[in-house]
């Protein structure tokens, strides 16, 4: 049966028996569903006995914690998946009644995202749970298991039966996992994920030769690193976020004719999480190619995504003079630049209201989010308050654009490249801005920005109309969860089905030897009674016919199901006189009741 089989490989992978392991996975059971099971047994105050049956680690798990190199491979070769959940859960202990029972049979669950974790002895999850609270993190095991790679197992067996534990200790052995490099090696070979948990667990484990594996292999195969999983593709509109994980270019260097250096990507992007993360940002940080460096996490990511917003008209100044404001340059990914160097000047007289996601200021929330990072790069030179309404990008009729080298009283509408330019330079229309429509009519849109071929203008993303990539950085999330959860569950209720169909083949294979058992019984009891029925009228050889009444002349005790027992003075009738010494009688009142006993207990 595929229950019993896959029972005998999880015993098998646990003990590191490498030929019974070939010869299971041979017949092609599937060693992600092969799991342990744990059948709890405890008999409440009341007399009642309550039993309960769970999966526990798996095939996999198990040879990883007992540190089964060769099982390991011969798992994976067969298909395991290096990228599942690994679980465990472990009964509590006790004095059981019937609320204990209800609220704490399985009260203590390890919980690891992949084989890889686990392999490296970091990234536990231990947590407490009952039926009516939510789980929460059990400190004092999570931290052996973090600090001395101590963890808490099912005892070994493919099926393993809690009698009613009392204390602490009686459900679990404590086993101390090791990180090997020849388990580590084949779970990346087979297709491990390296996720940023995995990175922060490399940091933590401090080997350099864990460090240096994983290292070349994410080189030599780039797809195997994974910083967030899937959001790119799983809902459109959300390609921005790729330009939020490129790595930053030193583009302090802004002159005429400067090119562009080459992009130089780290490898291993370790997350650095230090107090420069926190800083204000400077010049020098910015600058600067050899600082530091790590990779944002999902939701800093999108944190710095630019959203739309509706620009506040600015009121004019009291003294009425113009307001010099910071130069800032914002650079999302390797190739979308927004010049600057020259001032913005604040106008006196507020022009329509609009939004705008190409000339627009990030909010201070934006500008205090990431100071090194590979996907966003700001500088300030003046370091003005950011805050200042003159951050805003709003000009008027002879104003200097920032970067730009226009000049008023230039030729309305007309594009002009200066020299040392990259681009062209167009002037904006002054009557845009000077001459403001009556009140109650429709303002007129501004001309549309001019596009080149050496710099075009960044299209507008799909996501500035959709939700705040917040919602759907969570609804994303969401679903990520819950088809996760489905896996899981899908994977247990086939798991329970192999359990329940290899219980009942087993029970039915039981039933049926007890039935051939009775039919083997009933025949003899059978043959017995035909040859006691037909002795009364057979002349068996030898014997002879006796036909008359005999006195008892001793007690006799019956040894079988065909003797009579007798007591002294018993009066029987004697049919038939054998040559062993037995004889076919009756008693004298029921001559149908014909048994054997024998003569030597009996009176002419």
């Amino acid at each position: 049966m595929d229950g019993d089989v896959s029972v005998r490989l999880v015993a098998a992978c646990e003990a590191g028996a490498l030929d019974e392991v070939r010869k299971l996975l041979a017949r092609r059971v599937n060693p992600d569903l092969a799991r342990k099971h744990v059948t709890l047994k405890c008999r409440l105050d009341k007399g009642d006995t309550r039993t309960d049956t769970i999966f526990g680690e798996s095939c996999l798990a198990l040879a990883i914690i007992h540190e089964r190199s060769e099982v390991v491979k011969l798992l994976l070769e067969a298909g395991a998946s290096p990228n599942l959940n690994v679980t465990w859960r472990l009964s509590h202990a006790g004095k059981w009644d019937v609320t204990y029972w209800n609220e704490n049979r399985w009260h203590f669950q390890y919980r690891f995202s992949s084989g890889l974790l686990l392999a490296l002895g970091k990234g536990a999850r231990v947590s407490l749970s009952n039926c009516h609270t939510k789980d929460h993190q059990f400190g004092p095991w999570q931290t052996e298991a973090e600090t001395q790679g101590l963890l808490r197992v099912n005892h070994k067996g493919g099926v393993v039966v809690l009698d009613h534990p009392m204390k602490i200790g009686d459900q679990y052995k404590e086993v101390h996992l090791k990180p090997s490099l020849e388990i580590v090696r084949p779970l990346l070979n087979a297709g491990a994920l390296v996720t940023d948990e995995v990175m922060e667990a490399l940091l933590r484990l401090g080997e350099p030769s864990f460090t240096s594996l994983v290292h070349a292999h994410i080189t030599k195969h780039p797809e195997a690193r994974v910083h967030v999983a899937g959001l790119e593709t799983m809902l459109p509109g959300l390609g921005q976020l790729q330009m939020l994980f490129t790595p930053v270019l030193d583009d302090t260097d802004d002159t005429p004719g400067s090119t562009t250096p080459d992009v130089k990507p780290l490898p291993l992007q370790l997350p650095l999480r230090t107090a420069a993360a926190t800083r204000p940002p400077s010049q020098s940080s910015l600058s600067s190619s050899g600082g530091p460096f790590r990779s944002p996490t999902p939701r800093e990511a999108l944190a710095l995504l630019p959203q739309t917003e509706t620009m506040e008209d600015n009121k004019p100044r009291t003294n009425g003079s113009s307001v010099l404001a910071p130069s800032t340059k914002v650079t999302f990914g390797a190739h979308k630049r927004v010049p600057s160097g020259g001032p913005a000047v604040a106008s006196s007289a507020s022009p329509p209201t609009r939004s705008s996601s190409i000339l627009k200021t990030p909010s201070p929330k934006q500008l205090n989010g990431y100071t090194t990072t590979n996907g966003i790069q700001m500088s300030f030179v003046n370091g003005s308050n950011r805050g200042d309404p003159a951050l805003h990008t709003r000009y008027r009729s002879g104003d200097v654009l920032p970067g730009s080298r226009t000049r008023p009283g230039d030729p309305v509408g007309r594009s002009r490249t200066m020299s040392g330019d990259k681009y062209p330079r167009t002037i904006i229309p002054s009557s845009s801005f000077e001459n403001p429509p009556p009140r109650g009519s429709s303002p007129k849109p501004l001309p549309p920005m001019p596009t080149s071929s050496v710099f075009p203008s960044p299209p507008v993303s799909p996501v500035l109309s959709q939700p705040s990539p917040q919602s759907v950085a969570r609804l994303v999330a969401s679903q990520l969860r819950a088809s996760e959860d489905l896996r899981n569950e899908n994977s247990t209720l086939q798991s329970r089905l192999s359990l329940l169909s290899a219980t009942h083949g087993a029970e039915t294979a039981h039933l049926h030897a007890k039935v051939a058992e009775l039919e083997r019984e009933l025949a003899a009891l059978k043959g017995v009674s035909d040859a006691v029925a037909n002795n009364g009228g057979q002349h068996w050889v030898g014997a002879k016919e006796v036909k008359r009444l005999m006195w008892v002349a001793a007690e006799f005790q019956p040894r079988d199901v065909d003797e009579m027992g007798l007591q002294l003075g018993d009066q029987v009738f004697v049919n038939v006189e054998y040559p062993d010494g037995w004889a076919s009688v009756s008693f004298a009142q029921e001559y149908s009741a014909i048994l054997l006993f024998t003569l030597s207990f009996r009176t002419p």
